[in-house]
């Protein structure tokens, strides 16, 4: 799958006290996740079905999160996030996602060779992977 981009401002609604929340960055990148499916299957993301047409709804298995030893409180309110990330699939049942973001640009050359967490320690990047069965 190519490389998807998305953008956003921390805003109120994605801070506790001070830093962006964890809950709330996670909820943003599992949108981010859906859409990327719905873009693979090439049908709306409101309209993923199963064989019998009941609604599909994500389940987060997993989550690896790497900050690059920076915190939460690196990203405060008013910070424009740049997210870079792809998908792959497994067994027409598993979707892995990996997330870059970060609130500097950063070339998408950086991430050709990134596909594990290691690699992104290597490139120097913040980022998560995101399994997601579906």
């Amino acid at each position: 799958m190519p490389l998807l981009k998305n953008e956003f401002t921390i805003g109120m609604p994605h801070m506790v006290p001070g830093q962006l929340s964890e809950v709330e960055l996670v909820k943003l990148i599992g949108d981010f996740q859906w859409l990327a499916i719905s873009k693979s299957l090439n049908v709306p993301a409101k309209d993923i079905v199963n064989d019998i047409g009941e609604r599909l709804y994500a389940s987060f298995i997993n989550l690896d999160l790497d900050l690059g030893g920076r915190t939460f409180s690196s990203f405060k309110e008013g910070a424009h996030i740049r997210v870079k990330h792809r998908a792959q699939f497994f067994a027409r049942r598993f979707a892995e996602g990996f997330f870059y973001f970060d609130d500097k640009e950063f070339p998408d050359a950086a991430l050709e060779e990134v596909s594990a967490r290691d690699d992104l320690a290597n490139a120097r990047l913040h980022g998560f992977t995101l399994p997601t069965p579906w």
